[in-house]
């Protein structure tokens, strides 16, 4: 039971069936514009003619055969049915029919809409999803369509680091999450530091950030860096040529294309979301030498760090006064007319250091369009916090694990089951937030 574009509940697979295929084709084919195109120029071109050459090189059956078993062999099938186990296990006798298939597209041939084709699941983010908005749609594509996007994100990652700014360190080789937890925790501890209009800090909620980017503005970007035509032209062949069908309840319904969007599971998506994004990191950057922008005061010798970002996890440090905040808003606009994504403001907010006044807080929420927030805070699935640290800052983490231990109470387990379970996906739990942050000892 669901509730459908009209906010009315429906049950049975057929109309649940018939409101997914509804909001989901509405999702993708969204139309925008891109013709800000002066935005660009914050972008330097930095790839070479070489770095080009090698991007679009027909490949040969050894880096199709890397690619192939550098893929899960137990990965979900998409709508042909075939796993990434029969590659695996077949290579033998398929290999050269593989080789075939992937040169024609570097050779300049389209892909059918058999191979293309993706069917989308549907995640929940929360535990009681009541719309389609609460529910995460992740790919399932043809392991023959991913074998061609696996190639393309090889030869890509490599030339990441000297495309995105430090201020991102997502799906980059050498650039690790937690850096950017320990460093919004070190500024948030200086957010008490003198500034004029206070210090702020402001945590963005991108909305159905991979669903919402733009080709055409993609396509922009990557010109603007350097990429060439023929590079370009096989990007455009991947990413829009997509035609989806839902699953729901296990069987299949619907059959649509789109026209903007990254495919949630595709190798090759994250790697192309922050080419993207970089934009949004090198316009907020171009603040620091901004006349009448004031940054965020902080309690370390170091460079101006003005915001960190995760993928589409993004957080801004800032001064407090009208000036800054309005520069950073006008900046996000502008992205996220150019890019076709938004921010959630419902979701976004700021936070100021404890007993700021109502005035000054009140003041931010008009500027902002966000509601204020207080320490801690979660980042990264971190606690953000201000002053002494507290026990009670890891009451989510100890939660997750009593979610775990309820959900298990009803399985029928032998002694051995249970000690399996405990020591393989229990002990996993606390593992990445205790990496970052250490809890007090009382």
């Amino acid at each position: 039971m669901i509730k459908n574009h009209k906010n009315k509940w429906v049950q049975g697979d057929d109309k649940i069936a018939k409101a997914a295929v509804h909001h989901f084709k509405n999702l993708f084919n969204t139309s925008h514009t891109f013709n800000d195109f002066d935005i660009l120029n914050y972008i330097n071109p930095c790839i070479a003619d070489d770095d080009n050459i090698k991007l679009v090189a027909v490949p040969d059956l050894e880096e199709i055969k890397d690619a192939v078993f550098n893929m899960s062999a137990s990965s979900a099938p998409g709508p042909d049915g075939y796993s990434g186990i029969f590659f695996h296990k077949c290579w033998d006798m398929i290999q050269y029919d593989i080789m075939e298939y992937v040169q024609d597209f570097f050779r300049g041939k389209n892909l059918s809409k058999f191979y293309s084709h993706t069917c989308l699941i549907l995640i929940p983010k929360t535990d009681s999803p009541f719309n389609f908005s609460e529910l995460r749609p992740i790919s399932l594509s043809n392991f023959t369509c991913k074998i061609i996007s696996k190639i393309l994100s090889n030869r890509l990652n490599p030339l990441l680091e000297r495309l995105i700014s430090e201020n991102q360190s997502g799906f980059i080789k050498g650039r690790l999450i937690h850096e950017n937890v320990l460093l919004t925790q070190e500024i948030a501890h200086g957010i008490k530091q003198y500034n004029k209009g206070g210090n702020v800090i402001m945590k963005l909620d991108m909305a159905k950030a991979y669903d919402k980017m733009s080709w055409y503005f993609l396509m922009s970007v990557m010109k603007q860096f350097g990429f060439s035509g023929i590079w370009l032209d096989m990007i455009w062949r991947i990413i829009a040529n997509v035609w989806y069908s839902i699953l729901i309840n296990g069987n299949r319904v619907g059959f649509f294309s789109s026209s903007h969007g990254l495919k949630q599971g595709d190798p090759l998506s994250p790697s192309l979301f922050i080419i993207g994004s970089e934009l949004l990191s090198r316009m907020l950057n171009s603040l620091n030498s901004h006349e009448h922008f004031t940054p965020f005061s902080m309690n370390f010798n170091g460079p101006v760090i003005n915001h960190l970002a995760y993928a589409d996890d993004i957080v801004i440090f800032s001064g407090g006064n009208n000036k800054s905040i309005k520069l950073i808003k006008h900046q996000i606009r502008r992205y996220e007319k150019a890019s076709g994504q938004q921010v959630n403001d419902a979701k976004s907010f700021f936070i100021t250091a404890p007993k700021t006044d109502s005035i000054r807080i009140n003041r931010l929420r008009r500027v902002t369009g966000y509601m204020d927030n207080t320490f801690p805070f979660t980042y990264l699935g971190c606690p953000i916090y201000n002053g002494k640290k507290n026990l009670s800052y890891f009451d989510g983490m100890l939660a997750k694990i009593v979610k775990r231990l309820n959900g298990w109470q009803c399985n029928m387990l032998s002694h051995g089951g249970k000690v399996i379970l405990i020591k393989h996906v229990l002990q996993s739990v606390p593992i990445y937030t205790l990496s970052a942050i250490t809890p007090p000892k009382k």
